[in-house]
Formats: structure tokens, C-alpha cells, sequence
């Protein structure tokens, strides 16, 4: 237990998540009731369950998991009449609010989401823009291009991306970093057109439709939003919805099937 403590531990000092994973009943074959191991979100593992099948198998439904935030019990068939029950207890790092763009949105934005207790991380290749006098009680202020400090940063699914930045051209080179990561949210501000457009590009490059539909855009909750502060409350509204398995729709739950439908076909433009 000492190691695997310790593989806990360490994870979560290295911003990742982590799972005890526990079998707690067995049907079948060997005796494998009380083996553990601790799998973390970036493919480690400390200890084994007693098979090497159910160990990749368990890391595979990490992932899943790991989105669920939830302790739960999972079922798997090592062979005819072979069963065992998997039981997973999450260690969840502190979540991580990242705004990448400084523009005016993002200046409230990161107040907010600091009063939430989400630790901020504000980016933006400008220091004019990404300052101190800005952003006065942010954790973390990177003066950087937005591909290179998204490529450095450690992400995890305690992890929210909100891409709030200037142009079609930082979405798309951010997005590339971020939209394949087990994230938490993933939001990108701009007109149904602008994000159709991003999300045909990236399908074009060869990503998936099921990484594609993660993405939250339009962002945000329909609140009739006009200002830079209703704005940035109504990105939080779904962030925490997401958060908390919350039951409200977004403005992307309704666009999204139009979006994949005019992907799926190839279309230009989707009718919107």
C-alpha cells in the first residue's frame, strides 16, 4: 500500500489524476479478490490486479472514467465463465481554469473563475495585454505563443480550456494541442460560421468527429449575454454545469448535431 500511496501522491503533485483500482469479487480462475493497482491520467501504473489483460483493460476505461468524476464499480470478462468486479476511487487533481486569450472577455473571466476556486492560468502572446495590472489574482500569467505554452503546460481532466483569443488562426493552432487531451471542457468563443469553419479545418487534418463534438462552441449557456462580464458568466454557468453533471443545454448542444451532420457530408457550411 505504501507504494501505491505514494504513486497517489505523486500524480497529484505532478497535476495529474490518479485511481485506486480495487477487485473486489472474482468468479472464475485464480483468486484475485483485494489486488490493487493506481493508474493515473498519464498511462502510469504501480501494482497489478493479477492479470495482465485486466490491467491494460482497466487502464483503457480510465479515461471514461476519469470524465465521469465518479467512484464507481466496473464489470470484466477474463474468459468463458471468468469474471471480476473492478472497483475505481478517484484522486482528482485541484481544477484548473485556462484562458487562452487576454483580450477583454478574458480579464472577468479570470476573476471569476479565481472567486470559484479554480486555479487560473491566463495566456496570451502579448504582454501589453497579459499582465499583473490585468489579471491581479491569477495563478499564472504566460507571456508566450499560445501553441508553445499549451504544448508545455500539463493537462489532465481537471484541466478547462476556454479559447477566448483573437483570431481564427489561435484557435486552430491551440485547439490542434488540446483537442485530443483527457480535458475536462473544452470552449471556443465565436460565430456558429467562425467555429464551423475551425472544426472543418481540423476534420480536414484527420481528427475525429468524436473529439470534434468535445468541443463547446459556440461557448457558453444562453443567457442573453451582451457585456464582457455576462459573457464570462455565462462561459462559467456551463463550465460548472459540466463540472457538476448539471442538466442545462448549452449553446453547442444545439449546434453541434448540425456540425457533425454537415462534417459527416463534407459540406462547405452546415445551414445553420
Amino acid at each position: 500500500m505504501l507504494a501505491l500511496t505514494r504513486a497517489i501522491s505523486a500524480a497529484l503533485d505532478a497535476r495529474q489524476a490518479a485511481a485506486l483500482t480495487t477487485v473486489v469479487a472474482t468468479k472464475g480462475g485464480p483468486e484475485l479478490t483485494g489486488a490493487k493497482m493506481v493508474v493515473t491520467s498519464a498511462g502510469g501504473r504501480t501494482g497489478t490486479l493479477g492479470d495482465a489483460r485486466l490491467d491494460e483493460q482497466v487502464l483503457e476505461d480510465l479515461r471514461h472514467v476519469m470524465e465521469t468524476r465518479k467512484v464507481q464499480t466496473k464489470s470484466y470478462e477474463l474468459g468463458p465463465g471468468r469474471d471480476v468486479e473492478v472497483f475505481f476511487e478517484l484522486f482528482m487533481p485541484p481544477p484548473r481554469l485556462v484562458v487562452v486569450g487576454a483580450g477583454h472577455i478574458a480579464v472577468p473571466l479570470a476573476a471569476m473563475g479565481k472567486l470559484l476556486d479554480y486555479e487560473v492560468v491566463v495566456i496570451d502572446d502579448r504582454a501589453v495585454f497579459a499582465n499583473r495590472q490585468r489579471f491581479p489574482t491569477a495563478d499564472e500569467i504566460l507571456v508566450d505563443d499560445y501553441e508553445h505554452a499549451i504544448t508545455n503546460m500539463e493537462l489532465n481532466p481537471s484541466t478547462f480550456i476556454v479559447l477566448v483569443t483573437r483570431g481564427h488562426r489561435h484557435d486552430v493552432l491551440s485547439l490542434r494541442k488540446v483537442i485530443q487531451k483527457p480535458l475536462a471542457y473544452i470552449g471556443m468563443i465565436g460565430s456558429r460560421r467562425r467555429v464551423y469553419a475551425v472544426l472543418k479545418l481540423l476534420k480536414d487534418e484527420g481528427v475525429s468527429l468524436e473529439h470534434l463534438a468535445k468541443v463547446k462552441a459556440p461557448i457558453g449557456i444562453d443567457i442573453g449575454a451582451r457585456t464582457p462580464a455576462e459573457i464570462a458568466i455565462c462561459i462559467l454557468a456551463e463550465i460548472i454545469n459540466v463540472w457538476n453533471g448539471g442538466r442545462t443545454a448549452g449553446i453547442s448542444d444545439e449546434a453541434r448535431p448540425k456540425f457533425l451532420r454537415a462534417l459527416q457530408k463534407d459540406e462547405r457550411e452546415p445551414e445553420l
